[in-house]
């Protein structure tokens, strides 16, 4: 064997990438329907429960043409007259086992062919965020697909409610229940739709409020799409967001909501007319981190990040409404998808960035794994929650479009079958290695149109890889400043825990010390006053006038003789005496123990003032470790944005336009 047909057979083995040639398209179409449509074929067996003959869709007639008139067509661009491939028997089993097995693209129903629209594909997914110790946190979100009540009417009614606060799983369920009920009821009944959708959403609040949910500072965000025959009606209140997808010469995205942001301008004056305040959190230093969020005018309150909002009484007074905005939407032929998500998805994606990701899964026919992908895509970066409702809608009018995508899906289908899923810029590196060898292979065997494919499939993946190594850039860029930002902050919280409990430590001490002095201080005091009433005689000592009368009084008492009037006029003066005594006794008592107080003054306030002195030596220091923190921070996230610029430099100097030819030198180096 052959040096390079060895390294052919080795891919076929190892790959399973098959070579281009040219086969029947009525056999594989009809490879195709036979296993999906039993009832169709002819079978003359009379054992068999399928009898007679039912015909298939007609098909297309395929005009026979050469190889180089095929190949010299599908180099001009006319790409609907692409030749399929002509695969041996043996490949055709091989390839309807891999189709089995791994779950190949499905096939298109005859009725879609046909771009007849009578239902829609929906996808829905959804996943609880994490906590910071990565415990799952409630999902909060709710979707409503379609109700039975409204289908009946010929309504399709899809919507997803993103719930907040610590009941907002009830909120969000409870919108999920009474607001089809409410408006299947109201649509019965003459009116503007627009009118009708405004009042199911006033009742469902109105009843929400009313009811034993605690909605002081709980409520859900809610967008929903009603959708008439070929109209769309979106009412959104709040954060969430729907989008519509169109092929119109490219790719295009119609946004069906606006949202209902507190920085909106629009919204802003509403609430500052309401009498609430627009802010962002503060820090220490009071610069603003975070989004804007709705305050009341006189208390940090309830702080949300949307100015509509289903329950949520206390923002009620900051101005925070349910009133849903509606706007109307006609559908074309050339609108294919929607996508309604929170905005646990919105904020980490931008629209055009969910677009890019639904549209290769949708031209597989694969809705769910374009909603698992954008979910994970979502939590991955935030941790929080996130729902994703996808609505398919099977437009097939435009023919360019259907032929772009049928090109599309036939050449990543039909010329690499088995291609492995590209989740990651690694997975996309390796199979253009891959690829770079069959194309080498294909060269040297003379199998031009597969080479030609292959190179093709190559320069996709190429574009590929550049926006998800950009993609992991920005991923990592935003990581890293997430953790530097979370490692400030838990730093900034133990600072301030340190020296929160080192104050309060000094502030017990300093109260304990001068508990203990006053404690102190009046013991003494009291000692002091029982020994100045111990120590100073209650009575005076007689003076020498009484001492005389009362000699007298004793010596006529002998004589019997009893002078009365000295007797009285000796107790009048005795009395006088001890009056003036106690007068003086009680005067030189009060002066000690206030001289005694004032020196209690003077301690009591010598040690406040040494008190005071720590407390400001320590809010002293307190500032200083402060700004070393900050200025730390400062530092950091200089050097962090330096190192990221260049990472960005060195990035786009390699992969971008001026080094067009750096990137094909190193797409070659891999």
């Amino acid at each position: 064997m052959y040096p390079q047909q060895s390294s052919l057979a080795r891919l076929h083995r190892e790959y399973r990438l098959i070579p281009v040639g040219i086969y029947s398209p009525q056999k594989e179409n009809l490879q195709r329907l036979l296993p999906r449509y039993p009832e169709s074929v002819d079978v003359a067996s009379n054992s068999s429960k399928f009898q007679g003959n039912v015909s298939l869709p007609a098909l297309p007639p395929m005009k026979k043409l050469s190889r180089v008139e095929q190949t010299v067509q599908i180099y001009k661009g006319k790409a609907n007259k692409l030749p399929s491939l002509q695969l041996s028997d043996q490949q055709i089993q091989r390839k309807k086992q891999i189709s089995e097995t791994d779950g190949m693209r499905k096939s298109i129903t005859p009725e879609r062919r046909q771009g007849k629209r009578n239902s829609v594909q929906i996808a829905t997914r959804t996943k609880a965020g994490c906590q910071p110790n990565k415990a799952t946190k409630i999902n909060q979100d709710a979707t409503i697909l379609s109700p039975k009540n409204l289908e009946n009417m010929g309504y399709k009614f899809f919507a997803v409610c993103d719930g907040h606060g610590q009941y907002g799983h009830m909120v969000s369920n409870q919108i999920r229940q009474q607001l089809p009920k409410h408006l299947g009821r109201l649509l019965k009944e003459a009116g503007d739709l627009e009118i009708q959708i405004s009042k199911a959403f006033a009742i469902t609040n109105k009843e929400l409020c009313n009811s034993e949910i605690d909605t002081n500072l709980s409520g859900s965000t809610t967008v929903s799409l009603l959708i008439t025959k070929d109209q769309i009606y979106s009412a959104n209140v709040g954060d969430s967001r729907a989008i519509m997808c169109r092929f119109d010469d490219g790719w295009k995205v119609v946004e069906l909501s606006r949202d209902h942001k507190p920085d909106d301008p629009q919204e802003k004056v509403r609430i500052l007319d309401a009498g609430g305040r627009v802010e962002q959190q503060k820090d220490f230093h009071g610069n603003g981190i975070g989004p804007y969020r709705v305050w009341l005018s006189y208390i940090q309150a309830p702080g949300l990040a949307m100015t509509r909002s289903f329950g949520d009484k206390v923002g009620v007074q900051a101005g925070v409404i349910a009133e849903p905005e509606i706007k109307r939407f006609s559908i074309s032929a050339q609108d294919q998808f929607i996508v309604i998500a929170s905005d646990g998805v919105w904020e980490y994606m931008s629209n055009e960035e969910v677009m890019s990701i639904v549209i290769p899964f949708l031209e597989k026919d694969s809705p769910d794994q374009a909603a698992e992908r954008i979910i994970i895509e979502a939590t991955q970066a935030w941790r929080r929650q996130g729902t994703i409702l996808l609505v398919q809608l099977y437009s097939y009018k435009n023919e360019n479009f259907n032929q772009s995508q049928n090109i599309k899906v036939s050449m990543s289908q039909d010329l690499f079958p088995n291609e492995p899923n590209l989740n990651t810029a690694n997975d996309v590196e390796s199979y253009i290695k891959t690829l770079l060898q069959y194309q080498d292979s294909c060269e040297k065997s003379a199998e031009y149109m597969q080479a030609d494919a292959a190179q093709k499939r190559i320069v996709e993946l190429k574009k590929q890889l550049v926006q998800r190594r950009r993609k992991e850039m920005q991923q990592a860029h935003y990581q890293q400043e997430q953790e530097i930002e979370r490692a400030h902050l838990e730093e900034f919280d133990q600072f301030n825990r340190f020296w929160d409990e080192k104050m309060q430590k000094f502030n017990d001490e300093a109260s304990a010390v001068e508990q203990e002095l006053l404690n102190k201080q009046q013991n003494e005091f009291n000692k002091v006053s029982e020994e100045l009433e111990r120590t100073i005689p209650s009575k005076p000592k007689e003076s020498s006038d009484v001492l005389n009368l009362k000699k007298r009084e004793e010596y006529l008492a002998k004589q019997k003789k009893y002078p009365f009037s000295q007797f009285f006029v000796m107790l009048r003066l005795r009395e006088l005496k001890n009056r003036e005594y106690q007068i003086e006794r009680t005067n030189k008592i009060n002066t000690q123990l206030k001289q005694l107080k004032m020196r209690y003054r003077n301690e009591i306030n010598a040690l406040q003032q040494r008190i005071k002195g720590g407390q400001d030596e320590q809010k002293k220091n307190r500032t200083l470790e402060l700004e070393k923190l900050l200025q730390k921070y400062q530092n950091i996230k200089k050097e962090l944005e330096i190192k990221q610029k260049m990472d960005k430099l060195a990035f786009e100097g390699q992969f971008t336009n001026k080094g067009s030819s750096n990137q094909s030198v190193y797409m070659s180096q891999m």
